[in-house]
């Protein structure tokens, strides 16, 4: 029997979880690096590249939550930084970047500079409207180019029926009946959230996540209820003594 109640709650908590691709969207999702950057090549050497950053991205999702490791946020790097190519990347990776190129890169601080995690390509430096060209569009892609499209406001996707929806609206974005289709909808930002700092968006996150709008509504109702049923409790007394009083004078 308690083996039963057991896996009904595993499956239970299973269902009502997020759901992730796989661990290298959930840490690009999650801030599982130093820097999350956007920004164009300028120049490619033997185990470097440079980049021109045009928008940091950070998501405002809590790695602690869920995942167990602390979000790391360096300071925010300005102009051009060089990124290391990995020890892992092969000689064919390296030689696909040139100058010029759009890219979305993953780094980790590495000594005075940066050290690559994840590179994609992409067709502009723009956040707002690119599109991720290297790896393929996939549904861990489309996820990942919705992230970057929205400034890191959308983190939470869920992967069902051959399909990518984003969590906090439940928008379809990717199909894979539609594989080299994807639909960001870029009319659903809301434009104050973009230009919100990353604590801001934790913040903001925070709110939503909870509920804790609603919670302060509620908690306003049932104080003012308290008030009002305080007020009438006072007054019946007012009204008990004054009877009480009454009585003895007329006695």
């Amino acid at each position: 029997m308690k083996l039963l109640i057991i896996t009904a709650a595993a499956f239970v908590m299973f269902l009502c979880s997020p759901a992730y691709a796989h661990d290298t969207l959930h840490g690009l999702l999650n801030n599982h690096h130093d820097i999350f950057i956007i920004g164009s090549i300028s120049e490619v050497t033997d185990d470097a590249m440079y980049v021109d950053i045009t928008r940091q991205i950070i998501s405002p999702a809590n790695c602690s939550r869920g995942c167990g490791f602390a979000s790391r946020h360096h300071a925010f790097p300005d102009g051009n930084i060089r990124i290391n190519f990995s020890e892992f990347s092969t000689a064919e990776e390296r030689g696909s970047y040139h100058a010029g190129d759009c890219v979305a890169a993953a780094a980790d601080v590495s000594g005075d500079g940066f050290i690559e995690k994840h590179i994609f390509k992409t067709d502009s430096d723009d956040y707002r409207s690119l599109r991720i060209t290297a790896p393929p569009m996939n549904r861990d892609i489309a996820a990942l180019n919705c992230f970057i499209n929205s400034d890191g406001l959308y983190h939470e996707y869920s992967f069902a029926n051959s399909e990518v929806t984003r969590s906090i609206d439940g928008t379809v974005i990717y199909s894979a009946s539609e594989p080299d289709k994807y639909e960001f909808f870029e009319s659903d930002i809301e434009p104050d959230k973009t230009q919100m700092t990353p604590l801001q968006l934790r913040f903001d996150d925070f709110v939503s996540r909870y509920n804790i709008s609603g919670i302060v509504k509620a908690s306003a109702v049932i104080l003012l209820a308290a008030a009002l049923t305080a007020l009438w409790i006072i007054r019946l007394k007012k009204r008990a003594k004054w009877k009480h009083y009454i009585e003895n004078q007329n006695k």
